[in-house]
């Protein structure tokens, strides 16, 4: 979702969608536009402040930004770079992961750093987004950036400016009706303490680099998960979950386990089976799930966190076959009364 902010009659602040790439392009490459951006690269603070202003994070359905309330689909991320050489080598990977993060557009700005918009998971913040894609391409951001009413400072769309751009970016999935629906439930897990991520995350840091000290804590907290859910707990039905996961793999991947290629599609089907019979508990899922071909604890994570949002089923039959070959004598393999624990629907 893409808005235009600009300064009224009145002196207020208001906004106009932009909804396709023609005129998206023709905003930032207004003459005057491009002269702002490249004054305040020669350190004009003035002319900074003066560069077309654009809000990816909010509907803004009325056209009024002040007290909205309407998150959209996407969420801008503001990453600084102390260099044009810096800039290269971060925008090298979020490109090289653009997928992985949603990415749908990516511009350098005028102090040489960089403005990525991505695709928001449903039912998660932006504080959480953000974070998210901060682990997985190691960039570091400011958390004090994510509020609805966020905007954008946006340099010329030339080729050595704007560096990324997917029309999807001008579709809004979400109506007016779902966006304040997801605002109540987004404000009632920030209120309760719901948003999974470090408390760190929440504190104001305008250079935080969480994944400097994360998989160290990762790896600990995963031994001493292991430690705690020794024998039964390992175990569903008395059959060990390495035991069911080694069939999976041989029903489904002719045996073989995920490589660096496929990991993270194989390695989030499996999770979105296997919460069934785990409880949906994020804890044993990252017990009994292995970090396949060299795979990073975090992104592990990201995966059955994905899988976890996904939308409660009945256990799939895919699921149930693996446990039928296991339990060859037993007729009717359904879900244990635990696998529906912290269940919402």
């Amino acid at each position: 979702m893409v808005n235009q902010v600009f300064i009224n009659g009145d002196g207020h602040k208001e906004a106009r969608p932009v909804t396709n790439r023609k005129d998206y392009v023709a905003l930032r490459n207004a003459a005057e536009n491009a002269k702002n951006f490249y004054d305040a690269r020669g350190g004009d603070e003035k002319a900074k402040a003066l560069q077309v202003q654009f809000n990816y994070n909010d509907l803004l359905p009325d056209g009024v930004v002040k007290g909205c309330r309407h998150p959209s689909s996407t969420f801008a991320h503001d990453i600084d770079c102390g260099n044009a050489e810096e800039q290269a080598i971060i925008r090298d990977e979020l490109l090289r992961k653009k997928d992985e993060i949603g990415l749908l557009e990516l511009s350098g700005s005028a102090r040489w750093g960089l403005h990525a918009v991505c695709r928001r998971l449903p039912g998660r913040t932006i504080r959480e987004c953000q974070y998210a894609l901060s682990m997985a391409t190691h960039t570091e951001y400011d958390t004090n950036a994510r509020g609805l009413a966020r905007v954008m400072f946006t340099g010329p769309a030339t080729d050595d400016n704007l560096f990324y751009l997917d029309d999807a970016i001008f579709e809004e999935p979400l109506t007016v009706a779902e966006s304040e629906a997801e605002y109540l439930l987004l404000k009632e897990r920030e209120q309760r303490g719901e948003e999974e991520v470090p408390p760190e995350a929440k504190k104001a840091n305008k250079h935080y680099r969480p994944w400097e000290d994360s998989e160290s804590k990762e790896i600990r907290s995963q031994g001493e998960v292991l430690d705690e859910k020794k024998s039964s707990s390992l175990e569903y039905n008395g059959i060990p979950y390495e035991d069911i996961i080694r069939k999976w793999w041989e029903l489904y991947n002719e045996g073989r386990e995920p490589k660096k290629n496929n990991r993270d599609v194989l390695t989030f089907e499996l999770a979105v089976n296997l919460r069934h019979i785990c409880g949906f508990d994020r804890e044993l899922m990252a017990s009994v799930i292995p970090c396949y071909d060299g795979f990073p604890v975090e992104q592990k994570m990201k995966c059955i966190d994905s899988a976890l949002a996904e939308r409660r089923t009945m256990m799939p039959k895919r699921l149930k076959d693996v446990l039928q070959s296991l339990t060859p004598g037993r007729m009717n393999v359904t879900e244990e009364p635990h696998s529906m624990l912290n269940s919402k629907h």
